[in-house]
């Protein structure tokens, strides 16, 4: 399937839901939100792709609820929750070990990526993927906006936020990552990012 055709379909209008939402605070606004569209991004997920899709609903960190889909490839289709603080010491030795060490090799360009920063309360394991090393660190202007937005959250303590890895073939690296985060004044605030 063409990457851009189907990449193309995976996009929601998140400014028509969110006109739709009554919740006065930032976090009814979020639950709200929440309860509109989960459904449509399994559905736009299993509903785009080529595999016989399995998705599972974890809850891993607190405040974070992973949607995985458990098919050979296993890989995120969505998770979400509220900021938090770190739940501990990065785990160095065991993010090294990630895909057995060096990812360099096997994703030219590429960091081992939080899809939920580790300072906002994510961990590892299925919050780990091959991510651009320029977006990751903040090198390029899409970089840029997307650790904005990950600070933002770190600095606003209970902020709903969101990671939808967009994929544009049948493997677990994604094509784009679609980054979402309801800010304190209930506005959302979106960014499309190039992996």
């Amino acid at each position: 399937m063409d990457a851009a055709i189907m990449i193309g379909s995976w996009r929601i209008d998140y400014q028509r839901i969110m006109k739709r939402l009554k919740g006065k605070s930032p976090r009814a606004k979020a639950e709200q939100f929440l309860d509109a569209v989960e459904q449509i991004w399994v559905s736009r997920y299993t509903g785009r792709s080529n595999r016989r899709s399995t998705p599972h609903w974890i809850d891993l960190e607190p405040g974070f609820t992973y949607v995985f889909d458990c098919t050979p490839e296993e890989r995120l289709v969505v998770v979400y929750g509220f900021s938090g603080k770190p739940l501990g010491k990065r785990d160095a030795p065991r993010m090294q070990g990630f895909l057995g060490g060096s990812i360099k090799d096997v994703y030219p360009g590429c960091d081992k990526g939080h899809f939920i920063a580790h300072a906002m309360g994510g961990g590892l394991d299925i919050n780990l993927f091959p991510q651009a090393r320029t977006v990751n660190r903040g090198w390029c202007q899409q970089g840029y906006l997307y650790r904005s937005m990950e600070r933002y959250c770190t600095a606003n303590s209970g902020t709903f936020v969101f990671s939808r890895p967009i994929y544009g073939d049948e493997s677990w690296k994604p094509h784009y990552l679609e980054y979402g985060v309801i800010r304190s004044d209930g506005s959302l605030w979106i960014g499309e990012f190039g992996n």
